[in-house]
């Protein structure tokens, strides 16, 4: 709802984009500041400081959409992510059981 249609592909790539790039640059930036700083204790004090920029520009940059009207599609899948984790379950609670770790 925060992205015009004809914008949604542009939106998911660079929301794609973002995701490799921490993929990538995390582990580097991680293990040269833990080499710098003697201790990995900077990975952590880099990712409170990183969450809280975050938090800072999604509060600053994101602005409160007017929500579409819901049609009979949107309630047909309205069940879909309590399947999707009722599926999980069942899949975890059987591998589990097959490396005996319960």
């Amino acid at each position: 709802d925060a992205t015009p249609a004809d914008r949604q592909g542009e939106a998911f790539g660079l929301w794609g984009a973002m995701q490799m790039a921490g993929l990538l640059l995390g582990p580097a930036i991680g293990g040269i500041g833990a080499a710098v700083f003697g201790s990995v204790a900077f990975v952590f004090i880099f990712g409170g400081i990183s969450a809280v920029l975050a938090a800072l520009a999604v509060w600053a940059g994101v602005r409160d959409v007017p929500r579409r009207e819901v049609g009979p599609r949107s309630e047909i899948l309205a069940g879909l992510p309590a399947a999707g984790l009722a599926d999980f379950q069942r899949d975890f609670a059987r591998d589990l059981l097959r490396l005996d770790l319960t």
